[in-house]
């Protein structure tokens, strides 16, 4: 997502699940195993695709969840995230995650 703020920006993370598994992906620079991040506009559509790794094919999911009825002409329902967390990237600058799941199609 594009920077909002100097110090917080908000990131969309993934946990895709199928067959009580996570699919995780391994962040070469930092040598972690961690979900599927997105920065596009899935909470719009509820369906996209996750990358599986750099350089690897992309598996297309749909986000889990409800959209509540909309308020009127000129408004969309999103599929809200499941939970939100704040996690610092350095001393001076933050991320708020919005945390979603969803499963292969």
């Amino acid at each position: 997502m594009a920077h909002i703020h100097e110090k917080i920006d908000f990131t969309v993370a993934i946990f895709v699940v199928h067959d009580e598994k996570i699919l995780l992906i391994h962040h070469r620079q930092l040598d972690k195993w961690l979900r599927s991040a997105d920065t596009s506009n899935w909470t719009k559509t509820g369906a996209g695709r996750v990358t599986r790794g750099e350089g690897r094919k992309c598996l297309e999911v749909e986000l889990l969840g409800e959209r509540p009825p909309t308020t009127g002409p000129g408004t969309r329902a999103l599929i809200a995230p499941r939970f939100l967390d704040i996690h610092r990237i350095n001393d001076t600058h933050e991320h708020i995650g919005m945390m979603y799941w969803a499963r292969p199609r």
